[in-house]
């Protein structure tokens, strides 16, 4: 297919694939697409408390023509002890343009670091990561690629901050981001690189809930992550949770955010559905000034338990060598149960189009 400047439509696909193990939730974390295996590859975190307190991971592989996904596998891996760690915090991951996976996550109170060089099918352990300072418990939140080989975090402690890595991810350094309000609970943010050095961030107002009201925090980079201007908020950018994702393509910047909806609540009388993923279209400088397009609602959730809304979350979005959009994302609700007792994936898959 041909690349355009025109933005993505989207047409939903259906449930990626039925879970081998029950747990309350399969949520999918940092689908990119591996250009030397010619697959999506995507992390899966499984968990039957909330994820930031103990998940499974679980790792697949997407053929970009079927859509058909490997039944995902545990992601299981040996401390330096020898002890197999099958359960952990928390994980993120991302692919490094030298071909290796890299898998940040919590053991323990402490993060640690593994890599697969063999697209997924055994893991390393390669000891605890340095935080430059940072102490007690830490969530990454995602990995993100920077400039110039700089990977990037976005992570929790007091408010939301950002960390990066020159070295594949075995140390970094953390950056405070600085917010329009003192007080504010700001987390998880999502961070997208612009172009060069020009980074962007998304990041969850608050832990308020599922209001649904809340616009995101936008905080931009101009030095490859080492500084952050104020997060303020955005204008347009509707994202009540710590759900979001993006891609750029042709000086555009495309936002997938999701809001959740409580039942009773004003959006979700206003809307039917409790929960939403919104696409955003802006070019780079419109995105710079806060100034974006609103395409509409890709998919909604239709969860009726008052704590549904709960259980839809968590998209990701990746593009393969034919310029071909994949979007993956958890919603328990398509199940037609009651929250927390089916799981599901549901995908979408968009070509350029107008």
């Amino acid at each position: 297919m041909e690349r355009s400047s025109a933005i993505y439509r989207t047409q939903p696909l259906g449930i990626l694939f039925e879970e081998e193990k029950h747990y309350n939730a399969w949520c999918p974390s940092a689908l990119q697409f591996d250009r030397r295996l010619g697959k999506f590859i995507m992390l899966i975190y499984s968990c039957d408390a909330h994820a930031h307190t103990i998940s499974y991971p679980y790792f697949t592989t997407i053929h970009p023509d079927t859509l058909r996904a490997e039944q995902p596998r545990p992601l299981v891996f040996r401390t330096s002890d020898g002890k197999p760690v099958e359960s952990c915090g928390l994980c993120s991951f991302v692919l490094l343009d030298s071909g290796e996976y890299v898998l940040i996550t919590r053991i323990d109170g402490r993060n640690h670091r593994v890599v697969s060089r063999d697209f997924g099918k055994s893991w390393e352990y390669t000891g605890p990561v340095q935080l430059d300072g940072l102490a007690g418990k830490v969530d990454f939140w995602g990995i993100y690629h920077g400039n110039n080989g700089r990977i990037l975090a976005g992570y929790d402690t007091a408010h939301a901050g950002i960390a990066y890595s020159d070295d594949n991810g075995q140390n970094w350094k953390h950056v405070k981001v600085p917010l329009e309000e003192e007080g504010l609970r700001a987390n998880e943010p999502f961070i997208v690189q612009l172009e060069g050095d020009r980074l962007m961030a998304f990041i969850r107002r608050s832990l308020s809930g599922i209001s649904g009201e809340e616009t995101a925090l936008l905080a931009f980079s101009d030095d490859n992550g080492e500084s952050w201007t104020t997060a303020r908020s955005s204008r347009c950018v509707r994202m009540n949770a710590s759900d979001c994702t993006a891609v750029v393509h042709d000086g555009i910047l495309e936002v997938f955010a999701l809001s959740r909806f409580p039942v009773g609540s004003e959006p979700q009388k206003s809307t039917g559905t409790v929960g939403e993923i919104r696409h955003y279209t802006a070019s780079l400088e419109e995105a710079r000034n806060d100034c974006f397009t609103d395409r509409g609602i890709v998919v909604s959730s239709i969860a009726t338990d008052p704590y549904g809304a709960g259980d839809f979350s968590t998209p990701c979005c990746a593009v393969d060598n034919q310029g071909r959009l994949l979007m993956a994302y958890f919603d328990a609700s398509r199940s037609g149960t009651v929250a927390y007792t089916e799981s599901c994936h549901y995908f979408v898959k968009a070509a350029l189009g107008c």
